[in-house]
């Protein structure tokens, strides 16, 4: 016969403390994954910048009105990040390098030519004009919005 008023206690299919150790698990698990994510986002962030800082000589700047007077052009341009890069001649490879060698939050672009001739830069800090000559390779980086060119890159084609 069923009574119809009466209630039943429906036991835990799991005890609690099971279910108590099951999700301590999983958050183990989320946590030794996001650690090994993050190392590795570290690890690359160190080699990008290992492999995007170029040291060499620095190009020689020009003034705006030497740009103009000695007839350098630079028509072949194009924007990265808060950056306006014009060069004449010559292929181009950017890239957001990490501050800090790699370990910052912060990063700035820096890119790579295989033969400008002339380089032209407008950051929110001005604009910057290099001269390097045509057949040279140089790397621009903008680490705090003033640009530095260095005559070397790892570039190539």
């Amino acid at each position: 016969m069923t009574d119809y008023g009466a209630r039943t206690r429906v036991k835990p299919v799991l005890p609690l403390p099971a279910i108590g150790i099951a999700l301590g698990l999983t958050a183990a698990i989320a946590g030794a994954a996001e650690h090994y994510s993050l190392s590795k986002r570290a690890e690359l962030g160190q080699a990008t910048a290992r492999a995007w800082t170029i040291t060499g000589p620095p190009c020689p700047t020009v003034t705006a009105a030497e740009f103009v007077r000695r007839k350098l052009q630079a028509p072949q341009s194009f924007a990265y990040d808060d950056a306006v890069f014009g060069r004449q001649f010559g292929h181009v490879s950017c890239s957001a390098v990490a501050d800090h060698g790699g370990r910052g939050l912060r990063s700035y672009p820096v890119c790579q030519f295989t033969s400008p001739a002339a380089l032209r830069v407008k950051t929110p800090k001005g604009e910057f004009f290099f001269a390097p000559g045509l057949g040279n390779p140089a790397t621009i980086s903008i680490p705090h919005g003033v640009p530095r060119c260095v005559m070397a890159s790892n570039f190539r084609l």
